[in-house]
């Protein structure tokens, strides 16, 4: 009997210390330091066996170095249960049969992350859930209560982008390391400021992109607005470039009753549903309505990935995701025109391999191309003056004007006579390909003493923090830009602003001179001009199309460059040469289109455009903490002096020569 009560007492007292050690045990309300109340689990798991998946490091020395650890947030019970009568070897001399348990080995799967992150730290003395959320004046953000729990933090009701959507529950290792929570906390600070991260950016705040997609592969669509799940939304671009294949665009599912995406749920799912002006129609016309109202920013998990499995989410290390890194990116561009010509088509384009720079490219390369001009379909609809819509390129297709030959609308047939490969192309400064080069230069860390990728993906600074503003400073001059161009900073400036308003003014001149009305083959009198009837006759010079083809091509142009407002820089001479190209044949059709007269001639063209009250450059940015977008208040730039003219002969009119009253293409 001795012997037994021997035995069991043995056993409650080492029970007692793993209890103690690993913060369970005790009743008495005083404060605990994370750091003792871990000591057990430490005397076991600082072996060098014991890493963090995503990192590889010691999962003890990164918890030390975390504000669980050093803000005495949580000790390792806290997030892996008591574990009674771990570990295991304990059987080895006590018997407690079925009371025994192990750890909970993945707390962020299973739920554990929520129980100080959506409520008050129930460590006395801590703020609540983690740090305030401050902005870089120390002050709460509009919108954001002081003292607020990362549970508001991240999550959304749908007025604002959720960094916890209904497809990241439970799935915080999409960003965060488990064990070092810290790490990378410059990198999401940035990001939250960023297009990327905003929670009331306009890409996703106006759009319910998860609805916006359809059963249909991408190669098979035909639609022009049911597949914007694919870079709206993080859970669809994942999705969408799994294997390569980019052609998943299937629309996210809804919510099941459980509160977490139903496989089987409703999506939109176009042609099924009928999905206009943010409102979802089924074939009957009934309205339908998605219960899941969360938004989804680019997460980390986008470009980012750990691949410990391919059914793992964890992305936390900062490894990038590989995208068709020897092959290339390929889009299949669906083109569905309006009128009376409705013609419907999808063009595939094949891009160069950009390296880890594919990840850029996937959303930035537009949702249309110029390509899908020449197809015979579209030209028969043309020539039979159904006046069917343009191919409209969207927003910020940056990776798409780098590699300008493959998306704009040629008017040559030559590739000799454009400039097919901008030397910014070939930037690759860390090894990552010219997007990520230029957009993510290294800067120095706080944090780490060393220097880290910028998660701004801003390669300049702007006045006003507005890209519509001049340019202040180029952020990627140190480390990118002076391993070519000469000069301090400050002049790289000067000069980048130079550009920027005569790419600017270009354009605008540019726009005054297109036809209305989508007329392709009627007159054209727009900006001053008199002549062109473009007609329909073939046009043996540039491939024998249809001349009012040429004139949809300018339009397309247009938007090409005009939605990317850094295409001087992404392609310097291939925007010159569409912008003359266009002007050329807007100005002289067929019959003097790049003739001996076409210096003069497209000198008057651009010195003709009446510049009136003043011509505004109005490419909206999405400013942070007003849900809908620029105020109405906003200072565009205008261009109302015969000097920024002059600036737009300086940009398109190669060694321009002022009086010269020649304007020649590069």
């Amino acid at each position: 009997m001795k012997t037994k009560l021997s035995a069991y007492m043995i056993a409650m007292g080492s029970l007692a210390i793993l209890l103690s050690g690993c913060g369970s045990g005790g009743t008495t309300p005083e404060t605990k330091s994370a750091l003792h109340e871990s000591t057990a689990c430490i005397s076991c798991h600082e072996s060098a066996d014991w890493k963090t998946p995503g990192t590889g490091k010691s999962v003890v020395a990164e918890w030390k170095l975390s504000t669980h650890n050093t803000n005495n947030g949580a000790g390792c019970a806290d997030c892996h249960d008591d574990s009674y009568m771990h570990p295991a070897s304990c059987s080895k001399c006590h018997s407690v049969g079925s009371l025994a348990r192990n750890p909970t080995n993945n707390p962020d799967r299973d739920g554990k992350c929520v129980k100080c992150h959506d409520k008050i730290n129930p460590r006395l003395g801590q703020v609540d859930g983690f740090n305030p959320m401050l902005n870089d004046e120390g002050l709460t953000p509009n919108g954001v209560p002081a003292g607020s729990t990362t549970l508001l933090a991240h999550y959304s009701t749908g007025l604002r982008t959720s960094y916890v959507g209904s497809n990241y529950q439970q799935k915080c290792r999409a960003c965060h390391n488990p064990h070092d929570a810290s790490f990378g906390r410059e990198q999401r600070k940035a990001w939250t400021k960023s297009g990327h991260g905003n929670t009331r950016g306009l890409a996703r705040v106006n759009l319910d992109a998860k609805s916006r997609g359809t059963r249909l592969p991408l190669d098979q669509n035909f639609g022009n607005y049911n597949y914007c799940v694919r870079c709206h939304t993080s859970t669809g671009f994942i999705n969408f470039v799994a294997g390569d294949a980019f052609t998943d665009v299937n629309a996210l599912p809804d919510l099941g009753t459980d509160g977490l995406p139903n496989p089987n749920g409703f999506r939109s799912n176009a042609p099924e549903y009928l999905t206009t002006s943010n409102i979802i129609k089924n074939q009957a016309g009934t309205v339908v309505t998605y219960n899941d109202r969360s938004r989804e920013a680019t997460h980390c998990n986008v470009c980012h990935l750990d691949t410990r499995s391919n059914s793992d989410t964890s992305s936390y290390s900062g490894k990038l995701r590989p995208v068709a890194k020897s092959a290339g990116v390929k889009i299949y561009y669906p083109y569905s025109s309006s009128g009376a010509g409705h013609y419907k088509t999808v063009t595939l384009v094949q891009f160069d391999t950009l390296g880890s720079s594919n990840l850029c490219l996937t959303c930035h390369s537009g949702r249309a191309t110029g390509q899908t001009i020449r197809e015979s379909g579209l030209v028969a609809s043309i020539a039979a003056a159904k006046k069917p819509s343009s191919p409209s390129i969207h927003d910020f297709a940056g990776g798409a004007v780098l590699q300008s030959e493959k998306s704009a609308f040629l008017f040559y047939t030559s590739p000799l006579k454009y400039k097919t490969f901008p030397a910014h192309r070939s930037i690759n400064t860390d090894g990552n390909g010219p997007c990520i080069s230029c957009h993510m230069p290294k800067v120095q860390s706080s944090q780490t003493g060393g220097l880290i990728h910028s998660h701004l993906f801003r390669p300049v600074t702007w006045n006003r923090d507005d890209n519509n503003d001049a340019i202040t400073d180029i952020i990627s001059f140190p480390s990118v830009c002076s391993s070519c161009h000469s000069g301090t900073s400050a002049d790289f400036t000067a000069t980048m602003n130079s550009l920027r308003i005569g790419f600017r003014t270009s354009m605008l001149i540019l726009n005054k001179l297109l036809p209305s009305a989508s007329n392709w083959t009627g007159p054209n009198t727009n900006g001053g001009l008199t002549t062109p009837a473009y007609g329909v006759a073939a046009v043996p010079a540039l491939g024998n199309l249809p001349a009012g083809v040429y004139t949809m091509g300018a339009n397309y142009n247009y938007g090409f460059l005009f939605n990317e407002p850094s295409a001087y820089n992404h392609s310097p001479i291939f925007a010159r040469q569409l912008i003359y190209d266009s002007i050329d044949w807007l100005k002289n059709g067929a019959a003097g289109f790049s003739s001996a007269s076409s210096p003069g001639t497209v000198y008057t063209a651009i010195k003709n455009v009446p510049l009136g009250t003043g011509l505004i450059w109005t490419k909206v940015d999405p400013v942070a903490g007003a849900i809908q977008g620029a105020g109405p208040n906003k200072n565009y730039t205008k261009v109302v002096t015969e000097a920024d003219r002059d600036q737009a002969f300086f940009f398109v009119c190669k060694d321009y020569v002022p009086g010269s009253n020649a304007c020649n293409r590069w």
